[in-house]
């Protein structure tokens, strides 16, 4: 791994434009590719449409906490500061490098929900992926909470 930190390439607006195309493409082939049932009946399984939110789970859990703490705190939500969920883990205790293991392996674990999302076909599937989704976005919550009590 060539990238752990301190880290020496770092993604410019061309590879972000890439990400949203691919992210974008899947999200429309998903939601129009057709599925199979045992029958061999093509079916179409809209839920794929909600595979690009567990596989941005993570950087969406990160945009919402720091907006929410930049206007809780009544500072504007575009001033760059260190409210981040890599700086949060940071201040927490974790190193450099666990800190971005752990967004790492959160971000695996979402990103596996959504293309699971791609294999099931029914919307009680969908809704069990998207629980464990949940889960781990309110484990990363929970221990954020549990660090900032324990520091104070």
């Amino acid at each position: 791994c060539h990238n752990w930190p301190p880290a020496k390439i770092f993604m410019g607006d061309s590879g972000s434009y890439f990400i949203g195309l691919i992210l974008s493409t899947m999200t429309i082939l998903g939601t129009f590719y057709p599925g199979e049932t045992s029958a061999g009946e093509n079916i179409v399984n809209r839920h794929v449409i909600l595979a690009p939110l567990c596989i941005l789970a993570i950087p969406l859990y990160d945009f919402c906490t720091v907006m929410i703490i930049r206007l809780k705190e009544g500072r504007s939500p575009f001033h760059a500061d260190k409210s981040h969920f890599s700086h949060r883990l940071v201040e927490l205790g974790l190193s450099k490098r666990n800190t971005v293991l752990t967004i790492h392996l959160a971000t695996l674990t979402t990103g596996i929900g959504g293309l699971i999302l791609y294999e099931v076909s029914s919307w009680s599937a969908a809704l069990l992926v998207m629980l464990m989704i949940f889960c781990v976005l309110s484990i990363v919550t929970i221990l954020e909470n549990a660090g900032r009590k324990n520091r104070e």
